[in-house]
Formats: structure tokens, C-alpha cells, sequence
């Protein structure tokens, strides 16, 4: 790692540009290759406390989705008795549209995600809910 060390102060510091392609590369590990912190940590010689703090400062890039007719799948996953996500899903882009945490999975969140889609600009041409 490229440390420099200011000539006036003696202050080192670490390029900034640096810092970020760390936390980009730690990111797309933990989420693509499916890593823990721990596991990331042994391989850059850090604690995972000091990889969650970097995972914890990406900002995660999301692509700019033009709107466009497209078919619908919506889900609600729960996790526990009162804590859910509602998806609206584009098969086709193979994107997520939108989504939304909930506590009951009834009617009113369908209706509220596709006034959002139809408020963005989608089409939806068809729907398919399990």
C-alpha cells in the first residue's frame, strides 16, 4: 500500500483515489463473491471490524433504468412474522424496479408500487404475483 508522508508536518496519508478502489474492490467481493467481512479482512491483513467500516462507506452505483413497457413480477419475501420487502421486478431487464419494506402483505402495497412505476414513466403491460 503507497503511504505518502507530508515534508512540512510529517502528517502520512494514503491517496484518496486509493481508499475508494479498496472499499470498490472489498464491495464487489462481499456482494458477488459472496465473502464474509472476516474472510475479506484475512485476505488484506485487516480486522472485519475495519472491513465492515469501508463496506459501510461505498456508496453503491444504481443504473439509471430508462422507463419503457415492460412485464411486472411482484413478490413480498418476509423475514420473521412482521418484516417483509415487496418487489416490483423486470424479468426482461432483469432489474428491480421498485421496492418497498412492509409489515402485512395486502392490497394497498401493490396498488402503491405500481402508481410509483406509473408516476416514473413505466408501462406495465402485464403482471404475474404468486
Amino acid at each position: 500500500m503507497q503511504w505518502y508522508r507530508c515534508r512540512v508536518c510529517a502528517h502520512s496519508f494514503q491517496s484518496a483515489r486509493r481508499r475508494s478502489r479498496t472499499q470498490r474492490i472489498l464491495f464487489r467481493d462481499f456482494v458477488w463473491k459472496r465473502q464474509s467481512a472476516e474472510q475479506l479482512g484475512a485476505s488484506v491483513g485487516k480486522s472485519g471490524r475495519w472491513v465492515r467500516t469501508q463496506l459501510d462507506a461505498v456508496v453503491p452505483e444504481s443504473p439509471a433504468l430508462v422507463p419503457q413497457p415492460t412485464i411486472a413480477v411482484v413478490d413480498v419475501t418476509f423475514w420473521g412474522r412482521e418484516y417483509g420487502v415487496c418487489v416490483f421486478r423486470s424479468p426482461t431487464l432483469k432489474e428491480n424496479l421498485w421496492w418497498k419494506e412492509t409489515e402485512h402483505e395486502t392490497a394497498d402495497i401493490y396498488v402503491d408500487g405500481r402508481q410509483a412505476l406509473l408516476i416514473q414513466g413505466w408501462t406495465i403491460t402485464g403482471v404475474v404475483i404468486d
